[in-house]
């Protein structure tokens, strides 16, 4: 997930479908080693037939230099979606079906608004990875905006989750931080082609568990260009992690955020994740 809400690139109409496959079962997935001082992150796919609710916001408030009394700027999208795990391959998701309970974004400024919900709110769909990902509604068959809206909002479906490849295998000891690989960054802070960030870096903190979960304070930037003009954002925050998948089930980043161009403006952003499983 993008540090500010961005857009993607288009997305392809929708694809004959074939007979849904089998996937395979996937081994147990591996516990995670965890000691007094240090703990070593497993990795795995969630087995077949998980189901958990996750719901994410991002929020970026921005000032802008156009003058006294100018408003403020408010991008906020929502996002909450239930997911069934139907097929499983190593550590990526292969078949899965999703609800988006609430899916919308919004421009907020000086009382007027723009955007609103997404055509998939509210709406229950299959998906199969294929390239492009395969898209299917069981209650009736889905549009080219649905297919195009579902394929945005999972642009790595099909593949091992992002930040689970990027913290799985790793030791963290108490109280050391360390620098998580660049391009790795970049590919998991992306929205998919199209959304002009261009460098991302991230540390991490282990602070100690939760429980059955991994507590880190995490530092994020990232910077690109959007809207003919550079952007530059950071945040600092917790990460929850679930040890046994590298999965982040629990996000809370806040921080600032530029934008330079016709028009400059600043403000802060803010993002949050949680996973109900």
């Amino acid at each position: 997930k993008s540090a500010a809400a961005v857009e993607r690139g288009p997305r392809s109409a929708p694809v004959a479908v074939e007979a849904p496959r089998v996937g395979k079962t996937p081994a147990p997935i591996a516990a995670p080693v965890a000691a007094a001082d240090s703990i070593t992150l497993a990795s795995g796919a969630p087995p077949v037939g998980t189901v958990w609710e996750e719901e994410s916001s991002e929020v970026g408030e921005l000032t802008m230099s156009m003058g006294r009394g100018t408003p403020p700027l408010t991008n906020r999208k929502i996002e909450q979606r239930k997911v069934e795990v139907l097929a499983v391959e190593g550590d990526a998701i292969t078949r899965a079906r999703i609800t988006y309970v609430r899916m919308s974004q919004e421009l907020m400024m000086g009382g007027e608004r723009q955007g609103g919900p997404s055509p998939i709110e509210g709406q229950t769909y299959t998906l199969e990875r294929g390239t492009p990902t395969i898209v299917w509604n069981d209650a009736a068959p889905a549009t080219a905006a649905e297919v195009a809206a579902v394929r945005k909002a999972e642009p790595h479906f099909g593949e091992p989750e992002p930040v689970a490849k990027m913290l799985a295998g790793r030791t963290f000891k108490r109280g050391e931080t360390i620098e998580l690989p660049a391009d790795q960054v970049l590919v998991a802070m992306s929205s998919g082609p199209g959304d002009g960030l261009s460098r991302a870096r991230m540390s991490m903190t282990f602070v100690g568990m939760d429980g059955v979960h991994a507590r880190f304070v995490a530092t994020l930037s990232t910077a690109g260009e959007r809207d003919g003009g550079p952007f530059e954002a950071e945040a600092t925050g917790e990460v929850v992690v679930d040890p046994r998948t590298s999965d982040a089930i629990d996000v809370e980043l806040s921080g600032s955020l530029k934008m330079r161009g016709k028009v400059s403006s600043d403000g802060t952003m803010t993002m949050t994740v949680h996973r109900k499983q």
